[in-house]
């Protein structure tokens, strides 16, 4: 499902040349993770759903070598892998940071809950593409069109979810490459 002709559509237009971006984003989360005490040199960090590992190897260019990547795609696995991430072949592991960029809508529910009854993270750093308070779909047009997104809710749904997986603080991320708006719930989450 998740194979090279996904990553040639919808939003992932031109994903493989997203690595920039993503090199960007590393370096203001580490900038923001560092003014707020949540990261040290030996953090181990968990890029999970990590695509291509854009994300994952910024952050080991960054001095993070306990960063570990997981897809679901072997398609991405495989690339992510000739990058240089280290590979995790499961979701059963605890971390100090967990990054999940645009994952959660592509799982239910319970896969979620089964997912964090394995896996333990402090931080969680997430963006989710959400409904609008008043709809019951996604908000953004791009969101709506990736018929792999089946988990839908708006961002106080989302938090009254991860509030029950133990995750008590939520601080709205905007920074210059990803940013929370109405259409997309961005954020790091405090236990």
């Amino acid at each position: 499902m998740y194979n090279k002709e996904y990553y040639q559509s919808n939003n992932y237009k031109n994903y493989s040349e997203r690595e920039n971006k993503y090199k960007k984003l590393g370096i203001e989360l580490n900038d923001i993770l560092h003014k707020i005490g949540l990261i040290e040199d030996k953090s181990i960090i968990i890029d999970y759903g990590c695509g291509f590992g854009f994300l994952s190897t910024a952050f080991l260019d960054l001095g993070y070598k306990n960063t570990y990547s997981y897809d679901i795609s072997k398609y991405a696995e495989k690339i992510a892998k000739n990058k240089g991430c280290n590979w995790i072949e499961d979701n059963n592991f605890n971390s100090d940071i967990l990054i999940v960029l645009d994952v959660f809508e592509h799982m239910t529910d319970d896969e979620i809950n089964e997912f964090f009854k394995k896996s333990d993270s402090d931080v969680m750093i997430a963006r989710i593409p959400v409904a609008d308070f008043s709809e019951n779909d996604f908000y953004l047009e791009v969101s709506k069109a990736d018929k792999t997104h089946i988990n839908c809710k708006d961002k106080n749904g989302w938090k009254e979810f991860f509030i029950k997986q133990g995750y008590k603080n939520f601080l709205s991320l905007n920074l210059l490459t990803i940013y929370d708006t109405t259409g997309v719930f961005c954020f790091i989450a405090l236990k």
